[in-house]
């Protein structure tokens, strides 16, 4: 069991602030509130249909402050899934934050986790090549998933385009594990409201 760092509004509106100053280097990244601990973590990007606009992160942990502006900055315009996120755009997303603890590896044959609680990882390795890819909680069970079909749609995310069966003897190394995530997500109307409050109250000190 490890400590769990709890996801806030305020460390999602330091990626909206950190989308502001990529399009206008003018435009100020407000103070933190956050602690800078080390954790692993995902940064989301949706459309104002709830349509996914891009994702990328680290389960391995990595300072807060650099991880979510470095991966707010990699998920806008760095993944390969998506065209760059446009300026116009802004307005309309809706960015979330997704801190990862509790991660352990799976037992029971790989049936030791639960579709839309845990996150899943895979590690693999396959004529000398590894491969690794996860999922975060909530896509096995958007996508309606069986466990198995998770970790097949998982191998082929992670490059893998060879045979795939039940029997993990397949591989030279594969390894499963599980997490647990801590979210906080805002739109950017909800941003900009508590944007402006930040401000209010630092002119009343």
């Amino acid at each position: 069991m490890t400590t769990t760092i709890i996801a806030t509004k305020d460390m999602v509106r330091h990626c909206f602030d950190v989308l502001h100053n990529k399009f206008d280097d003018k435009y100020a990244i407000g103070k933190q509130s956050f602690r800078n601990d080390a954790c692993g973590l995902f940064i989301t990007l949706r459309t104002a249909s709830h349509a996914l606009r891009g994702c990328m992160g680290s389960l391995k942990a990595i300072p807060l402050y650099k991880g979510l502006t470095n991966y707010t900055i990699i998920s806008a315009f760095n993944d390969p899934r998506f065209p760059d996120v446009k300026k116009s755009e802004l307005s309309s997303l809706n960015i979330e934050v997704s801190l990862i603890y509790d991660k352990e590896d799976i037992t029971n044959n790989g049936s030791d986790w639960v579709i839309g609680t845990h996150g899943l990882a895979i590690e693999f390795k396959v004529n000398g090549k590894e491969y690794n890819a996860t999922y975060l909680p909530d896509v096995a069970r958007e996508q309606h998933w069986s466990k198995e079909a998770a970790v097949h749609q998982l191998i082929r995310k992670a490059g893998y385009d060879g045979p795939i069966t039940n029997d993990v003897g397949l591989f030279e190394y594969f390894r499963r594990y599980r997490y647990l995530t801590s979210k906080a997500s805002m739109n950017h109307d909800e941003y900009v409201t508590l944007t402006t409050a930040n401000s209010d109250r630092q002119r009343k000190k």
